[in-house]
């Protein structure tokens, strides 16, 4: 299975789209509170999210359902999402093009809305941090897809959900000390 550079490109630039729109909303909710209540408000939502993501990481252990759904009733677009991001190859070529990153571009921006929110009530710098998870996304897919390729699903794979979810908690403690 591969990843087009220009597929991974959309995919990036999907997730930082999403992550600049949620965090000038965030940004703009911040200017309603003070320095120490937004600090805390996006350090709250950041130590929830990565709860969440721990807590998905161990129910799914627990399960055998692999499919997720998500509802855009307005665009009757039903995107499902599955333990392997390769299930995103509609057409079984081996390569996600271009039309099928859009849908796997929509999901993993979706992913950058709340943590984009929170990034914003903690007021991290616009541009870098858009920067920061287009550049990020782009290396993120690119390894999967390579290491993927080349171990199978290991055992980071199956913990990843967890290790994302322990480092925003950790993130999230650190931007309240500083």
């Amino acid at each position: 299975m591969r990843v087009s550079a220009l597929a991974n490109m959309i995919i990036a630039a999907m997730s930082a789209f999403a992550t600049g729109i949620a965090l000038g909303a965030g940004g703009m909710f911040s200017q309603m509170l003070s320095t120490w209540g937004t600090r805390i408000l996006g350090a709250v939502l950041l130590s929830l999210i990565g709860i969440w993501m721990i807590g998905k990481t161990l129910i799914e252990e627990m399960t055998t359902n692999t499919a997720y759904s998500v509802r855009i009733n307005s665009l009757n677009l039903v995107i499902s999402i599955l333990k392997e991001p390769a299930r995103a190859d509609t057409d079984h070529s081996g390569v996600i093009d271009v039309g099928e990153s859009v849908v796997l571009g929509i999901a993993l921006a979706l992913n950058c809305i709340a943590s984009g929110i929170a990034a914003g009530l903690m007021r991290f710098p616009f541009m870098l941090t858009t920067f920061a998870v287009a550049c990020l996304s782009y290396l993120t897919v690119l390894a999967g897809w390579y290491l993927g390729s080349k171990a199978g699903a290991c055992w980071l794979g199956k913990k990843a959900g967890f290790l994302a979810g322990l480092i925003l908690i950790i993130v999230s403690f650190c931007q309240l000390k500083a």
